[in-house]
């Protein structure tokens, strides 16, 4: 098939990967290209129901936005509304629509968008005969999706048995992998030229089954041979999640610890070693309380990250840092988990090939590692050896970061314009006021009525110092002299009483409770709308 490149602006580096054209994973190398305009009033990344938005590298159509211009800022993708999650691949991308169904875009050269050709295409293209699917994977070359029956599908390259179904011939529709039943989670992983690929599923009972290549001993059966049907990774019991990566493989445990197995000549494992390959899982050192995975990687040079999302919400990371994709502040390998630096409230996490993505609780994500097709999302294509966010999105659900580019699901705006306010009502007319109480021992008190003359608080201090006499007020009389330290004051609907020498308006407190009786009758006069004032001493 023709090979579909970048709308690239000037001449740049390209690595063949199995037909298809992929921006060569030269560290900081920052690539000109399109960069398609950012959302606006008449093209928001918004919509009345969960949609799909897409970054990064878009000269296969990965992006799914009807163009090939690659961009660093979120784009909408072209699928119908309702998009529940997304899957990256290598160059390719799958969405899974709350009917039920599945949406596929991008590079197809081996069938991975399971349409029936081998034809790109740069909007969303429904794959046929899929009903009823939960959840969604997308590897280099090949995908999977698995059905409410517990039952999965696979498409696309097939060289390594990745497909499951026997067979090692490629499938640009769906098949169904064989001897499967009752599984909960599915994950593709592999990278390559040829194009190399393995697969894991997660069963109810705890158990995982692998498939497809071996090579390093990523199907983690104490063997390197390959398989083009699913066989069980032997000693795993109560596992809760699986990440596919490049050559190697992730599980998570019902007790918070994780596991790995494959390639390891980087550290991808996590084990302290960088022992070129192990065959068997192994646990992953100096980790606990994770509570979710992600395994990446793809290049030249064989390279390979994890995330591990612990329960209080920081990121751990380990392998490959080339590009920084651990997120640490360095570029240096680790073979054993390092904190990414200034993440909290972490949600879920994607590894893609050599970057990294996390949701962050307060529906923003943060991006670190490669950036030259734009892949973290912050209107640049610097790479960062720490977290950045990417800018104009925010209230996303999900995430998935694939080989150049970055999926995301939004979720749909959740307030609605506020209702519009009623008439206002009709005031009965003002309620007299009755003279305050006198006789005993109490001190007298006047009640006043704004007579027009605009007294304020300002007045009111002036009144303390002797600037007014109670014949200015409506409800006059003889009284004593007014103590320096009572204060009065109000507002349009409030009245104001306090015991402090500088006036200060604090509200009816500190009050004697027979003046509070004359306050809730001056408040309700207030109520009507009419300014009033008390005054004690």
């Amino acid at each position: 098939m023709p090979i579909i490149r970048s709308l690239w602006h000037r001449t740049s580096s390209w690595l063949r990967l199995g037909g298809v054209r992929a921006p060569a994973a030269a560290a900081g190398l920052a690539l000109a290209f399109g960069v398609a305009a950012p959302a606006s009033s008449a093209d928001p990344l918004v919509s009345t129901s969960p949609s799909a938005v897409g970054v990064g590298f878009n000269g296969n159509g990965e992006l799914g936005d009807g163009t090939t211009i690659s961009s660093d800022v979120a784009v909408r993708v072209t699928a119908p509304d309702a998009v529940t999650a997304v899957a990256a691949g290598g160059y390719h991308s799958l969405g899974l629509l709350n009917t039920g169904k599945v949406m596929s875009w991008g590079y197809n050269g081996y069938g991975e968008l399971g349409d029936g050709t081998t034809a790109n295409s740069e909007v969303p293209v429904e794959v046929p005969g899929l009903n009823g699917v939960t959840a969604i994977s997308a590897g280099e070359f090949h995908s999977l999706a698995l059905l409410g029956a517990g039952t999965v599908m696979a498409w696309g390259a097939n060289n390594d048995g990745q497909l499951g179904d026997g067979t090692t011939s490629n499938s640009d529709t769906p098949v169904e992998v064989r001897g499967l039943t009752g599984v909960a989670a599915v994950s593709a992983g592999g990278c390559g030229s040829f194009p190399e690929g393995h697969s894991l599923a997660l069963l109810t009972t705890g158990r995982v089954m692998a498939w497809g290549g071996n090579q390093y001993g990523q199907l983690g059966n104490g063997t390197t041979s390959g398989s083009d049907v699913p066989v069980e990774v032997p000693g795993l019991r109560e596992v809760v999640a699986v990440s596919a990566g490049e050559f190697f493989s992730l599980a998570l445990l019902k007790n918070g610890r994780v596991m790995a197995w494959g390639r390891n000549n980087l550290g991808q494992l996590g084990g302290g070693t960088t022992s070129p390959a192990i065959d068997v899982p192994v646990e992953v050192t100096e980790l606990a309380g994770v509570t979710a995975i992600s395994a990446g990687g793809c290049g030249s040079s064989s390279e390979g990250h994890s995330l591990a999302l612990l329960s209080n919400g920081a990121v751990m990371a380990w392998g490959y840092n080339g590009s920084g994709e651990l997120g640490n502040g360095t570029t240096a390998n680790s073979d054993v988990p390092v904190k990414v630096r200034g993440l909290a409230g972490v949600t879920a996490v994607s590894a893609g090939t050599s970057h990294s993505v996390a949701l962050r609780q307060n529906g923003t994500v943060a991006a670190w590692g490669a950036n030259y097709s734009g892949q973290l999302g912050d209107g640049s294509t610097t790479r960062s050896d720490i977290p950045v966010a990417m800018t104009e999105l925010s209230g996303v659900t999900a995430i998935s970061a694939g080989g150049f580019h970055t999926l995301a699901v939004l979720s749909p705006p959740t307030t609605s314009p506020a209702p519009p306010l009623p008439p206002a009502p009709i005031l009965p007319p003002p309620v007299p006021v009755p003279p305050p109480p006198t006789g005993g021992t109490q001190p007298n008190v006047i009640i006043g009525v704004n007579d027009g003359s605009g007294w304020g608080p300002l007045d009111a201090r002036r009144f303390l110092e002797g600037g007014f006499t109670s014949e200015r007020l409506e409800a006059g009389g003889s009284h004593p002299t007014i103590a320096e330290s009572t204060a009065i004051g109000w507002s349009d609907d409030t009245v104001i009483v306090g015991n402090t020498p500088d006036g200060q308006q604090l509200g009816a407190v500190n009050v004697p409770e027979w003046t509070a009786r004359t306050l809730a009758q001056v408040e309700e006069q207030a109520a009507h709308g009419v300014s009033l004032f008390v005054v004690g001493n």
